[in-house]
């Protein structure tokens, strides 16, 4: 039997690694095709709305697949790990492809651009407590 803690973790990191790797593929057509047309305010508007559907999807996908209870308590867990895993996956990219410091990292939130990235990776954070389960998983086990 697996430690709630483990299963928390793994959760976590599965979720966060399917979203991240959505948003690293979604970053660079962000950035080379969308922003030019409709400016980055905009860009990140949409994007950020996106990410927060798939969001959704893989928070539900890795709770489900890895049976994580139902307590709030948990949930909250799994997704403050995940943001955590989140922030360090952005600023090491930051520092690689920005050559950002930490500090020039967390300032970038202060501008409209930023916030918005910030107001969709908190929403990232948070969807693993507040996401409703698919109740088309329920219907679909055999009861009795």
């Amino acid at each position: 039997m697996q430690t709630l803690w483990w299963v928390t973790f793994k959760a976590a990191f599965a979720y966060f690694a399917c979203v991240f790797a959505i948003g690293f593929v979604l970053g660079p057509i962000r950035e080379l095709w969308v922003i030019p047309r409709a400016g980055r305010v905009l860009a990140l508007l949409i994007e950020g709305t996106l990410m927060v559907g798939v969001s959704v999807f893989f928070a539900r996908a890795a709770l489900r697949h890895f049976a994580v209870p139902k307590r709030t308590a948990t949930r909250i867990t799994v997704g403050t790990v995940a943001f955590g895993l989140l922030q360090a996956a952005e600023m090491l990219l930051a520092f690689w492809l920005r050559h950002q410091n930490p500090t020039q990292y967390l300032a970038a939130f202060g501008s409209a651009p930023g916030a918005i990235g910030l107001l969709a990776q908190l929403a990232f954070g948070a969807v693993p407590a507040v996401v409703v389960r698919d109740r088309r998983q329920d219907l679909a086990k055999p009861t009795g």
